[in-house]
């Protein structure tokens, strides 16, 4: 959401990128559940949702994830 906020050129950029293979069925997204434009759609929902507290530099949001593994990662 924050690129696409503040860099909308290279949001669209990110998109262009995201690709479906109509022969095989597979989706190549940056995201394993749902392609940009998908989040996009439903992001009236996804600025509803309570914040965690703002992490004030890297150690402090790796600590504050420690636990749940890093944010950014898939399992």
């Amino acid at each position: 959401m924050g690129l696409y906020r503040e860099h909308p050129d290279l949001f669209e950029l990110a998109k262009a990128y995201e690709k479906y293979d109509e022969e095989t069925g597979e989706r190549y997204t940056w995201s394993q559940r749902e392609s940009l434009d998908e989040l996009i759609a439903r992001a009236a929902e996804i600025s509803e949702r309570p914040r965690k507290k703002e992490a004030s530099n890297w150690t402090d949001l790796i600590a504050e994830e420690e636990g749940d593994g890093c944010p950014y990662c898939f399992k």
